[in-house]
């Protein structure tokens, strides 16, 4: 994967494949990201309604969604075995921690939490997905937007 941007100092984004990008929030040398995302745009009133796989430190762990309605994200990890379920659900608390020592970029007294990072995953991706990102340059067009207007707001509300 080659890397094309970053976004508020966390979400990178990379290439995979020709018209295939992947975004992912890196913190303390763990990864957080989603996949097969599936929009519902008629049930998004406040917050964007979403399913998605939940991907840490590049595995399938569970699933990731938000209903909606306002609140924020939540996740449920599975596994093959009841173990392997609680050693999922053990690396998403230990990521969960270190997403929390993070300020948000946009509001810097501010720290994030682990459903923030899902909920922006899933911005990131319909912004990706609405602009219809199919190739490098328009994937870069949608990031420096993107970046701009996070700077904007930063530079607003970060005092």
């Amino acid at each position: 994967m080659k890397k094309i941007g970053t976004l508020e100092n966390n979400y990178h984004i990379y290439q995979k494949s020709a018209r295939k990008f992947i975004v992912q929030f890196e913190v303390n040398g763990h990864t957080i990201a989603i996949d097969n995302f599936k929009y519902c745009d008629w049930m998004s009133e406040e917050t964007n309604c979403f399913r998605a796989d939940l991907i840490l430190d590049g595995k399938t762990v569970g699933e990731c969604s938000n209903d909606g309605h306002g609140g924020c994200a939540n996740y449920h990890c599975y596994g093959d075995t009841n173990e392997e379920t609680m050693n999922n659900y053990a690396l998403a608390r230990e990521i969960s921690a270190e997403v929390e020592k993070v300020e948000d970029y946009c509001f810097p007294k501010r720290h994030l939490y682990f459903c923030d990072v899902l909920d922006h995953l899933s911005d990131i991706v319909l912004m990706f997905q609405g602009n219809k990102v199919a190739s490098l340059t328009t994937a870069t067009a949608v990031i420096t937007y993107m970046q701009e207007t996070a700077d904007k707001y930063r530079k607003q509300y970060g005092e």
